[in-house]
Formats: C-alpha cells, structure tokens, sequence
C-alpha cells in the first residue's frame, strides 16, 4: 500500500489511525490484521498532560515588562494594571476594581472630561519620496489622497483577505506620515510592513522606524475636552472650521515641541497629544491643571472599552483573524482602483456571504440582566444551535442595562430580531435584541460638536 508509513503521521501519531490504516491494508491483502501487523507509534507515544499544553499561558515566562513613561504616576494615582501585550497598562483607577469605579470614570467622560494615557498605541513613522504609494499598497483605502495635516481611519489586510489591523494615519508633510495601530498588533503590523517593504516594494524610497517608545500620547475626551486643551496650545484656533475633526497639526503644547491630533475612540469631541516621551510627566500634569475646573480625572483600559463599545469601535476582540471588512461593515474601505495586499483574496465570494458573521449590536431585553463575552446567540426554537456569539460587552453609562457587541450570521439581516444571548459556563440565557453597531450617535453630531 502507498504511503503505508504515513499512517503514524497524524496528530495521533499513529495511535488511532494506524490501527483503522492496517485493517484497510489486511482487507485489501485478505489476510488477517494479525498478519500485517502494527507501525511502531511516533512520539508522543504517552498521552500529553492538558498542564504541559497549557503551560505557554501560565506565569510571566521571562517575559519583559514594558512600563509607560507615567507608570509611576499611574500607580500612585490608585491605578489597577492589566497585561496588553507586553505592555503594563492602567485598568481602572481604583484598588478594588469593580464596575461603578468602571462607569464612573467612563460618565464623567460623557457628561464632562476625561483623560486617558494610550501611549501603547504602535507608532510607525513612514517617510520617503513613495511614502504615499507605499501606504497605498499596504493599506485597503488610499492615503495618497490624504491632505497634509488631516488623519483618516483606515484598515490593513492579510494576503488572505482578512482584516490584520485597523488605526489612523496622519499625514505631516507630504513625504512624511505617521501610522497608528491597536497595542496588541504593534509588532506583527511593523513585521507585516517591513516584509513588505523589502520583499515586493524593494524599488521604492520609503522608510520605517517604530516610534512608539519615543512618543507619550494622551487622549482628552468629552464635552469640555476643547476647553481643556485651548490654553495649552496658544496661537492655535480650535473651533470646528479652524481644526475639524481627523484635523493634524504639529505645535507646541505646554511649551513642549508635540503634535496635536482631533481623532475620537470614545464618541465624544477629542484629542491626541503627543509629545516626546521624556517630557510625558510635564504635559500630563499641564493637562490635569487645566482640567481641574471642570472636575476631569484620568480613566482606565475598562472605561475606554465601555466607550467604545457604546459607540460601535472594534477592537482586537472584533479583529480576530477571521473577520473581513464586510463583517465589521468596513467594505466601504476598500478601494476600487489600485492594487493593495489582500486585494484579489478578499473578493471570494464566499468572504461577503450573506449568512457569515456580521458585527452588530446586542442589548438585554430586560434590562436589570447582564450580558457576557463570549455567550452564544441563539434562536429559541433552536438553543443548541448557534448564531454566533457576543464578542464585548459592558454594562451602559449612555443607556439603561448593559450592551454589547456580536458576530452574527447575517447580522445586519437581523437587526430588530430578538435571539438568546445563552452562557453555558455561567448557565445563563439572556433575551437580546439585535441593533446597529454604532448603537451611539449614528450621525456622529458628538465627535464634530
């Protein structure tokens, strides 16, 4: 029998399909299984304990700790850190942790001001004579449209046509460009980049540095967030036609040489300051002292999840390596003219199937019960067949109840259907009612205000 040693090759190695391989060869021969005998098995020739497999999880594995350049601050302000990648980050500023400390640094945001440290962001510089070409290659959307002083969201594909990694570039010259992408993806956007750069871009004068050590960067979020940031940026007109939103601008903040960003992850008016990461400590205190009369304090990674989850913002829990921009509703992205990386994959046409998994918005229709990652959507006539699943969920400053945001199968087919939100670890079933994603301010009246 060809290939008859290829029967100890499986990921049994041999210890199941070996056995099920030999009684085809013994029936084919007419002789006894006896007779043909066994394949020696492949290690693992013992069963693998789950502990062994697990152990990549477990502890720190000399892993390094990478600190903001406020850590310190941050931790004597009361903050409570969580692991976003390598990075320490600020969780909620509040030793007990717990959701009201949670909704009350995420509401003062909506009813007021907020600041929140994202210094983690991943921070590529691009620069060049083809650094608009590039851009235009590695990207789904153009940006050699892109004004100079103007930032536009925008979302990287794989070769396979799914989404790698969504974020905003800014345009600061018309040869210089800076990329911003989610923390957790950093390092395999800057991989995917230079790959690219030196493997089928060779010929064209563009040049990448990871900057994210060397830039501190501060997002000021809510109502006031204009008046907060005013005095600090003499000589500069704020107002909407002066600086619009996904306006860019290089200034002095506090007196210290930064950049100055109108871009929003919260669904409030906003802004990004940058400056050099060893003046951080100076401009955050600027910040907080201009923040002081309208009672702005710092919020944590769980507040900006609340936020963003409101609003309708995906994140590393939306962009799993399974999603397509037509899932996330993101189709409108891709260009039609020009070639870019994932371009001819992404049109399969099984990638825009009306039944996969589409984001939408989930919301208790009782509202006193909660919602839970990862719950699985189903029909009540068909529990035990799922839908799909809640990807992110937070209990509402904006509305009543918790909400939440799903992949589901033909979701945006769905929207105003009821389905069960059902948690078979917790043992909980839950009635939802299926919304648009952008469940706040669909019109975005908040982040142009």
């Amino acid at each position: 029998m060809k290939r008859y040693t290829t029967f100890g090759m499986a990921t049994d190695q041999g210890r199941i399909g070996g056995l099920v391989g030999c009684a085809v060869l013994a029936a084919a021969r007419g002789v006894p299984l006896a007779e043909v005998g066994l394949l020696r098995a492949r290690p693992f020739a013992q069963p693998v304990p789950f502990a062994a497999l697990a152990g990549a999880e477990v502890r720190e594995h000399y892993r390094p700790r990478r600190r903001l350049p406020l850590h310190e601050w941050h931790e004597s302000a009361g903050a409570t850190f969580v692991s976003t990648g390598l990075w320490l980050r600020p969780l909620v500023y509040c030793a007990d942790g717990g959701w009201p400390a949670v909704l009350d640094e995420a509401r003062v945001v909506r009813r007021s001001v907020g600041i929140t440290d994202v210094s983690t962001l991943g921070k590529i510089d691009v620069q060049g004579t083809d650094a608009a070409r590039f851009l235009d290659f590695v990207y789904a959307n153009s940006f050699s449209t892109l004004a100079v002083g103007r930032a536009r969201y925008g979302i990287m594909l794989r070769e396979d046509g799914m989404l790698l990694d969504d974020g905003t570039t800014s345009r600061l010259s018309p040869e210089h460009f800076l990329i911003t992408t989610t923390t957790a993806n950093s390092a395999a956007v800057l991989e995917h980049l230079e790959f690219h750069q030196q493997a089928v871009c060779a010929t064209l004068d563009v040049v990448l540095t990871d900057v994210v050590d060397q830039w501190a960067q501060f997002a000021v979020a809510g109502p006031r967030s204009r008046e907060v940031v005013a005095p600090l940026v003499p000589g500069l007109d704020l107002s909407n036609e002066a600086f619009p939103f996904m306006a860019v601008t290089e200034v002095l903040i506090a007196g210290i040489p930064g950049r100055l960003f109108r871009i929003s992850f919260s669904g409030e008016l906003a802004y990004e300051i940058a400056v050099p990461a060893a003046h951080a400590r100076t401009a955050w205190l600027a910040l907080l002292e201009s923040g002081t009369r309208f009672d702005m304090r710092p919020y944590g990674l769980d507040a900006l999840n609340t936020l963003r989850i409101e609003k309708g913002h995906v994140t590393t829990a939306e962009l799993n390596g399974n999603t397509t921009a037509d899932d996330l509703g993101l189709q409108r992205l891709l260009k039609k003219q020009g070639d870019f990386i994932g371009r001819t994959l992404a049109q399969r046409a099984a990638l825009s199937a009306a039944e996969r998994l589409q984001l939408v918005g989930v919301r208790p229709t009782n509202r006193t019960q909660r919602l839970r990652n990862g719950s699985q959507l189903v029909a009540r006539s068909s529990p035990d067949a799922s839908l799909g699943y809640v990807t992110s969920a937070t209990p509402s400053v904006e509305f009543e109840g918790w909400v939440g945001l799903a992949l589901l199968s033909g979701g945006r087919q769905r929207i105003g259907e009821r389905l069960v939100a059902r948690s078979p670890v917790t043992d909980e079933s839950t009635e939802v009612q299926i919304l648009a994603a952008h469940m706040l301010d669909p019109e975005n009246t908040r982040v142009r205000s």
